[in-house]
Formats: structure tokens, sequence, C-alpha cells
């Protein structure tokens, strides 16, 4: 199993690579190979599509491995994802409660006596395909979601994942919004908001609209270090790089240019998180969820919060700000911050409006979980 699980790893940097085109995964590798390996603080799922079954591996943080194989063709499994995703964009209905439970049962049912064994801080996932697609937090065992029992991150490979909690002191960030609209995309009417939330939590400075060009950042990351980058603007993840952007007031912001602008920073310090607010991957297509990931590879980012789909209305606004307050706990991890967050928006009578995973399952954690 080790040795599968080798074979996999290498699996993973070269697709990323290839999505790339360049070198730059062999770096973001080594960083991560000089740190605390990130799979001994969590439960680690790889899963394996293959044309007849999926085999789902798990690692214990003390380094046991299991295989569980799940009875599912490929086409019936991408098929059952789809549905899941389509339905849980609805938020007029629990028609996706079925699915999320089907899902469940094939996915985590396997290591669920396992998981409760171990008792894990953290279940990591290294998705194959298809499945790179699912809000696994929204997955239901029939009582709960999966969110409610498990902090839950996703991870393009772990060696590219580092095992370094997050340093609180001076925890500062660099708001960036787009509120207005850029043809063919809306105005984010509820940026404003959310981005005004964000700096009354983790002070730092704000670049709205004509204050958010391509000049303006790069001037900012000079001059000062910025642990965490808050983007609330539209972005697109697509099938490569050159269908990858995330949009400035005025202009496209390419991986390449992301890259270019954050690693110009004066400071070795890596970014601790990346937050992508208000974008989307494409549906269906799963070397766009590579996107999300790689955006936060190139950039050097320890961490990136991203949505699978887009969102950007009343109910992203708390759902943001309850993550940032939950994130100045020093006695939890970033993941932990995120579980909070979206448990509230279950249980708390407060959030009710907002209880469907429809608004709250698309965000996802990648990389760093600590």
């Amino acid at each position: 199993l080790q040795g599968v699980l080798d074979t996999l790893e290498l699996l993973k940097l070269a697709e990323l690579q290839n999505f790339f085109g360049d070198e730059c995964v062999e770096v973001a590798r080594a960083n991560a190979a000089a740190q605390r390996p990130a799979e001994e603080t969590a439960v680690v799922v790889y899963s394996v599509i293959l044309p007849d079954l999926t085999e789902i591996i798990e690692r214990s943080p003390d380094g046991q491995l299991k295989a569980y194989p799940v009875e599912i063709a490929a086409d019936e499994l991408a098929a059952d994802v789809n549905d899941l995703r389509f339905l849980l964009e609805k938020r007029a209905t629990d028609q996706y409660l079925p699915q999320a439970q089907k899902l469940y049962d094939l996915l985590l049912r396997p290591v669920e006596d396992d998981l409760a064994a171990l008792k894990p801080e953290t279940l990591a996932f290294v998705h194959d395909g298809v499945l790179r697609q699912v809000p696994m937090a929204a997955l239901h065992d029939g009582d709960r979601f999966l969110i409610e029992n498990y902090p839950i991150a996703v991870t393009p490979s772990i060696s590219l994942t580092s095992g370094q909690p997050l340093q609180r002191e001076d925890l500062r960030a660099l708001i960036l919004g787009l509120t207005v609209e850029r043809r063919p995309f809306a105005a984010l009417a509820n940026v404003e908001t959310e981005t005004e939330n964000v700096q009354a939590i983790i002070s730092g400075p704000r670049l709205l609209d004509e204050s958010f060009t391509l000049d303006t950042v790069q001037n900012e990351l000079s001059a000062d270090n910025y642990p965490i980058i808050h983007m609330a603007t539209h972005g697109k993840f697509g099938v490569d790089a050159a269908n990858t952007f995330l949009l400035a007031f005025d202009d496209r912001l390419s991986i390449e240019r992301v890259d270019g602008i954050l690693r110009s920073r004066p400071t070795t310090d890596p970014i601790e998180l990346l937050t992508l607010s208000a974008c989307q991957t494409a549906a269906g297509d799963n070397r766009s969820t590579l996107g999300m990931a790689g955006v936060a590879v190139r950039a050097g980012a320890k961490s990136a919060l991203a949505t699978l789909w887009f969102i950007n209305d009343e109910s992203t606004v708390p759902l943001i700000s309850e993550f940032y307050n939950q994130l100045l706990d020093p006695s939890i991890t970033k993941a932990e911050a995120l579980r909070r967050a979206q448990v509230k928006f279950i249980t708390d009578e407060d959030f009710r409006d907002f209880s469907h995973p429809a608004v709250w399952s698309p965000f996802i954690l990648i990389g760093n979980w600590l």
C-alpha cells in the first residue's frame, strides 16, 4: 500500500505540473519537504477511481494503512457526483439528501469504525478525478453531516502540503474586492460588506474597485508583509492554467500574474492563507478544481479557502466573518475554524435561513489545515 501511495503522489504531482506546464510544483514540493510532515496530524483518505471500482486508502496519523474497495463503476460514480452537485445547488429543496447519504455510504461508511476509534483532529482528502467536485462537508450519515463530526481539508498532494501551524502573531490581511460590473461578470453586491467585516476582524488595508489594480496590489505587497490575502472578486478555474484567472478592476489576473505579484514580495515568509471568495469552478470538469489548488501552489500559499461553486449573497458575509473570528483563536486549526463556522450555519437558529448546504458546503480548505 505504501508503494501505491508513493505512485499516487507522483501521479498527482505530474498532473499539477501538466496543468501549469512548468516546474513550479517541484519548488513547492521542496518547500513542504523541509517542514513537519503534514500527514502526521490527520487521517488522510486517498481515492483511486478505476474502471470497475474505486479504492479508498486510509492513512492514520501513525502511518498505518488500510484499503477498502468500493464496488462501483467509474461512470456510475461520476453520475452520482454530478447528481449531488446539481441537487446541492438547489436551495429551495432537500432533494440532495438521499444522494448525500448514498455517497457517504460509498466513501465514508467503510472507514467509519476506524475514524471512530482514531478520533482524528482532521480528515484530509486526496481525491481522484470526479471526486474533486464533491463538497465532503455535505455528505450525510443519516443523522449528521460529515462536517459536524470532523474538520475537513482537501489537498492535491500530501507532498505539497506544509505541516506547520498558523502563527497568530501579527496576523494581518491585504483585503481586495471588486463590487462593480466587469462584463461579462455581474456586479458583486455583497463584497463591500464582506471586505469591511474582514478588515474589522483582521486588520490591514482594503483595496476596493478602482483601488484594486495590478499596480496597487504589487505596491502594497512590496511595502509590507501580509500573512493573509483575501480576494473577493470573480474568478474562474478552468481546464488548464490558460483558462484560470482572477479579476482585478483593470485586468484579468492569470495564474502566472498572481504568481509573479505574490513572489515579488520582499519577504521570504510564506502566505499563510489565500482566500478566494465569489469564485467558481467549471461544473462537471474534473481538472478545473486543480486550478483552485494550483493558484495556491503557484503563489507559495500554505492554504487556500475557496468555493466549489459561485456564491455571493447575504449568506457569504456571516460565514466568512465567522471563519475569521474563529481563526483568531490560537488553540484551533484553520480546518476547525471553518468547521465551526459551517456548523454554526447548520445548527444556530440565528442562521436558519442559511442552513442549506448550498450555502456553506461549497467553502473548502485546500492545503495546510493546521
